[in-house]
């Protein structure tokens, strides 16, 4: 009896460990054009004028569906102005898809969500912001969601235009007939001058079951960080860091290891297109959900219009950098230069669109390996990396190769990557939760960065490439003040902490890694 005691026991946590991994919450996505007004056809003798189109991944390939058609007197269905995250039950099946006022379920029903209405604006001003919600499952409560988006906007008088001040959140659950039922809402989490465009970014936590919610502070150093666990979402922490965080990022997204995250922005030279073109990447620690100082490539003035993301691979070796005329490749485990980026195609003015032509803008990686970008505009025609795990021109390239049956903008559903497990070795690995074959482990450098004794008592030693040496190092405590800043040389020959109180630390190099410390 005590022995079929113990298996009863044990089985309610594989099935409860089971809840989190290698589920299909990103298989399918709804691409909507932006403001709904749709595009008329390539073929002028088609005149029914479908709008929206379904990408549909569950069988690893892509399958893809016009989702409503223009209809006199009839209201669109998943109606966008830029704001819409969405996400599929863990059997693949879309559940809801959030435009900044309405959530819609699967077949096209919609809940007003009145939390978000502005008495002052007499309006739902989070659907102009960008990427400013996302809806996450929540830990350990099956059939249940969590809608994460920007609330209370105010005006900003250097951008014009009211942006947001807070954060508020929905649980809602997915019932047995597919419809959905708000089961509570929590009206506000942090106050803060959050940004316009690329608002905020999921990433796994390193115990393979809660999320990180990352939300800059526009033209600003500080990064917002919240925690979404089994008791429910809270702010966590903030972060200060000595670079300024890049404010215009449409789609910032975070490696498919979790391991760095992305941010865009573009200079304008006050000529007509002469911009300038920057990206920050940030190495991100899963453990403590703390940044290093970004590592940055900027462009020359050029006209391509603009950079607007980068992604990686699903190795997270590879980076992509999308410039609207132009598309670049990047090796993560290279020096992070201008010099050693791969220029791998550019767009071609004579195929013709629904906007004269399709540029290479936002995109996602897909759970058929493939990255997919799109015009930003409303247009037919998207680009295709087709084996983006390859180094340069193997990796496949296809400008302008896949063909919609609607035209569509750049309404991805803000989807982290669902699949990434726990953090193997890592502290915080301490659920016993096993990672799928899918997931990849972090990329080895030529050395590893070593931090000793650990425990430390009076001074702290770093040892490195030589490389390295005049990166900087920030040192931060558990609560994600920063104690110390300089430059990795000084480690080298010994940093007094003999000051600090004991307890633990994190000491970030730029751009490389991020090391805890236990201090005695």
């Amino acid at each position: 009896m005590r022995y079929l005691l113990s298996v009863f026991m044990v089985l309610p946590f594989m099935v409860f460990s089971q809840d989190y991994i290698n589920q299909r919450y990103d298989r399918q996505r709804i691409l909507m054009p932006n403001v709904g007004s749709g595009c008329y056809n390539l073929d002028p003798n088609d005149k029914i004028y479908r709008i929206g189109t379904l990408f549909d991944f569950n069988d690893d390939t892509l399958h893809m569906m016009a989702l409503d058609t223009m209809r006199q007197g009839q209201p669109l269905k998943y109606y966008t102005i830029f704001n819409a995250s969405q996400i599929c039950n863990k059997e693949g099946k879309l559940v809801a898809y959030f435009n900044g006022q309405e959530l819609w379920d699967r077949y096209g029903n919609k809940i007003l969500l009145e939390q978000y209405y502005s008495v002052e604006e007499n309006s739902y001003p989070s659907r102009y912001d960008i990427n400013a919600s996302i809806i996450l499952p929540f830990p350990g409560r099956d059939s249940t969601y969590v809608l994460v988006s920007t609330d209370d906007h105010r005006f900003d008088n250097i951008s014009g235009v009211t942006l947001a001040e807070d954060f508020s959140a929905v649980v809602f659950k997915e019932r047995h007939d597919g419809r959905l039922q708000i089961l509570n809402g929590i009206p506000t989490l942090h106050k803060a001058k959050y940004c316009f465009d690329g608002v905020i970014t999921a990433n796994r936590h390193a115990n393979g079951r809660d999320w990180w919610l990352v939300a800059p502070e526009r033209r600003g150093k500080t990064f917002h960080v919240f925690l979404l666990d089994p008791q429910g979402i809270r702010y966590h922490h903030s972060q200060l860091i000595e670079a300024i965080i890049f404010y215009g990022s449409y789609c910032p997204v975070f490696s498919p290891d979790g391991q760095w995250y992305t941010r865009t922005e573009i200079d304008h030279t006050g000529q007509q297109w002469r911009t300038i073109d920057k990206i920050q990447l940030f190495h991100f620690d899963r453990c403590s959900g703390l940044f290093s100082e970004p590592s940055e490539i900027v462009f020359p003035v050029s006209d391509t219009a603009g950079v607007v993301q980068v992604l990686f691979d699903a190795k997270s070796q590879y980076y992509y950098i999308m410039r609207t005329k132009e598309i670049y490749q990047g090796n993560i485990q290279s020096e992070i230069t201008l010099e050693n980026l791969i220029k791998l195609g550019s767009v071609n003015f004579n195929l013709p669109d629904a906007n004269l032509w399709s540029v290479i803008a936002q995109g996602f990686l897909a759970p058929d390996g493939k990255i997919y970008t799109f015009d930003g505009r409303n247009s037919f025609r998207s680009s295709i990396i087709h084996h983006p795990s390859e180094e340069a021109l193997a990796c496949g390239f296809e400008y302008a190769g896949l063909v919609k049956p609607s035209c569509t903008g750049f309404s991805f559903g803000n989807m982290p990557d669902f699949n990434l497990g726990p953090l193997d070795g890592s502290p915080c690995d301490t659920l016993g939760l096993d990672n799928t074959a899918s997931v990849t482990g972090e990329i080895v450098k030529k050395s590893t960065p070593e931090l000793y004794p650990n425990p430390v008592g009076n001074k702290l030693y770093g040892r490195w490439e030589e490389a390295w040496t005049n990166r900087s190092v920030t040192v931060y405590d558990f609560s994600g003040k920063k104690v110390w800043h300089g430059k990795a040389a000084i480690l080298q020959s010994g940093l007094d902490i003999s000051h600090l109180s004991a307890g633990v630390y994190f000491v970030i190099i730029q751009g490389v890694k991020v090391m805890k410390v236990v201090k005695m």
